[in-house]
């Protein structure tokens, strides 16, 4: 949980901010922040069995020093959990030249049968010294999971900028001790460069604890994005061509092309894209997954993909190649796929026309083709709230196995940088089609909060 101050949840770190309802505003503002790390460390211990991880949340703050958000991981203990949900609150504020935040925060793990959920209350104090700046935090756990008992878990956490380099380097060190299992410390190092917008940090994190793959010790590759960080004018990437940008979206069910990849269970999702002038681009996507399948380890996708955009006569077009990767997959379920498409605004809505062609595909489907057809359009509102429907219908068929139809149609609000949308997904995929289990692919409603920076 990235909030708590001195619990580090280390790796590969995309942090974003969306901007404020409005300066000074009554009803506060909101932010986000996503991550995508080569493994999830949570007080030492990957909690994704040294996998990759995505993940995110969505915070609102006001001036009078509340907060509250709502933070998600993949992740993978070796059972049924494969993603973390978190929802938080609490206050923060600065007195006599030091910081301080307290709050509570409640660690749920959805799709889990061994109830591992669990809570704790924070506190952390801080201060600024020059050279470095200084935070000591304390969070205790009312009950973990596994009959370990209550916990106690002081952190100390020390970052310090070197010089004018734009460079800083932190340490942490955290004591996690339980009333009936072994307590033990943790720690790690780092060191953070800007770069054209973004923080690229490299650390190093170890525990005391013997005889554990995953608490053992590792580096971490991280790049970070923040509102900050975008704004900020560092001398560092002037040469670098091109911009950086990012998503995040958490939703209820992860639906792809009409059928569920988390067996109708929540998921979070983030990008990270870099897009050039002349119309170049590339960027990678990831989500947690579950496909259900016995002995499937995978619980993460990671998407690669690159193209290129541009506009001929007020016709968009699009076209490029994305690649499918489940890392921690051993039954070779990667593919790729070409695309292209059209786009154009007729009237007050505006239309795009794609196809995706995959060469190959698993599972022995063979070759597809996914030609699709998406329309928007907006519904005129005055205030701070915009509204826009959306329409979508598509055709998946391949060489080897059944061809089906997907729809959607769906609402989306946008309030404060945030969007909110409500849509609903159905197939003409039968049982038969699916070797019993259609529930992966009925009718469903699907709640999603997103963002972009």
């Amino acid at each position: 949980m990235k909030r708590i101050t001195g619990i580090m949840a280390s790796g590969l770190v995309l942090a974003l901010a969306s901007g404020p309802a409005s300066a000074g505003s009554p009803v506060g503002e909101f932010s986000a922040n996503m991550t995508a790390t080569s493994d999830y460390v949570w007080r030492g211990v990957s909690q994704t069995m040294e996998d990759p991880a995505i993940q995110g949340g969505i915070d609102w703050s006001h001036d009078s020093g509340l907060y509250a958000g709502v933070w998600a991981s993949n992740v993978d203990f070796g059972d049924a959990a494969d993603i973390e949900m978190d929802l938080y609150g609490g206050f923060t504020g600065e007195a006599g030249g030091f910081s301080y935040d307290i709050g509570y925060i409640y660690y749920s793990y959805p799709d889990d049968q061994n109830g591992i959920n669990f809570s704790e209350v924070y506190t952390s104090v801080g201060r600024d010294f020059g050279i470095a700046s200084v935070t000591a935090g304390l969070a205790y756990g009312f009950g973990y999971a596994g009959g370990v008992g209550k916990s106690w878990y002081p952190t100390l956490d020390i970052e310090v900028p070197l010089g004018n380099t734009g460079l800083s380097a932190a340490g942490h060190i955290g004591y996690y001790s339980f009333t009936n299992d072994s307590d033990y410390t943790e720690w790690s190092l780092g060191l953070t460069m800007p770069f054209k917008g973004l923080d690229l940090s490299l650390s190093w994190h170890d525990t005391d604890i013997s005889g554990d793959d995953q608490a053992d010790s590792r580096l971490v590759f991280a790049i970070s994005r923040s509102l900050d960080s975008a704004s900020r004018d560092d001398k560092t990437g002037g040469m670098f061509p091109g911009e950086f940008s990012a998503s995040l979206d958490l939703t209820s069910d992860y639906v792809w092309r009409g059928v569920s990849q988390t067996m109708e269970g929540p998921a979070i999702q983030a990008s990270l894209d870099w897009s050039h002038d002349s119309g170049l681009y590339v960027g990678l996507w990831a989500t947690n997954v579950d496909f259900g399948r016995p002995g499937e380890k995978a619980s993460l996708e990671i998407d690669y993909y690159g193209g290129y955009s541009g506009e001929i006569n007020g016709i968009g077009y699009d076209i490029g190649y994305n690649y499918y990767s489940y890392p921690s997959d051993q039954s070779n379920s990667n593919f790729g796929e070409f695309y292209a498409s059209l786009s154009h605004d007729i009237g007050p809505a505006s239309a795009t026309v794609g196809v995706y062609w995959g060469n190959n595909n698993p599972g022995g489907v063979g070759d597809s083709w996914y030609p699709y057809l998406d329309i928007e359009a907006p519904i005129p509102l005055n205030g701070p709230v915009g509204l826009s429907v959306a329409g979508h219908i598509a055709r998946y068929s391949f060489n080897n196995s059944a061809d089906y139809t997907e729809w959607s149609l769906g609402v989306t609000a946008s309030v404060f940088s945030i969007d909110m949308t409500v849509a609903w997904h159905d197939t003409d995929l039968s049982r038969a089609d699916l070797g019993g289990n259609n529930d992966v692919a009925n009718g469903r409603v699907v709640f999603t909060l997103g963002t972009g920076f």
